[in-house]
């Protein structure tokens, strides 16, 4: 089981999405998504997301997808490599005050 103290949480009853911008251009292969539960709470959890691969601006890859629940991650295998500079999840479905993620992990393209 992989833990960690820290987490990303929507404002209470608000959708959102998080950026994460690369350091260089990658080929993204599979995306891991540890959802959360914010702590003892167990008041924010992300129920569905849409994942965009991002290059110079543009949309290059959407996936839309449901979220396991913590502390279950969430393996998403692309069918092909994307070169991408950055991602976008949007959280489009969440359970009580609002969504939010543990974690997400970026497997790069390997030969």
């Amino acid at each position: 089981e992989d833990t960690c103290s820290d987490y990303w949480l929507l404002p209470n009853g608000v959708g959102g999405f998080i950026d994460i911008r690369f350091k260089k251009q990658e080929f993204v292969s599979k995306i891991l998504i540890l959802n959360t539960r914010n702590g003892v709470y167990m008041n924010h959890a992300a129920l569905g997301v849409e994942i965009e691969l991002i290059k110079d601006g543009m949309v290059k890859e959407v996936i839309k997808t449901d979220v396991k629940k913590y502390p279950h991650w969430t393996k998403v295998e692309l069918d092909a490599p994307v070169n991408s500079d950055s991602i976008r999840i949007n959280v489009t479905e969440s359970v009580g005050n609002g969504g939010g993620l543990n974690e997400v992990k970026l497997i790069r393209y390997s030969q």
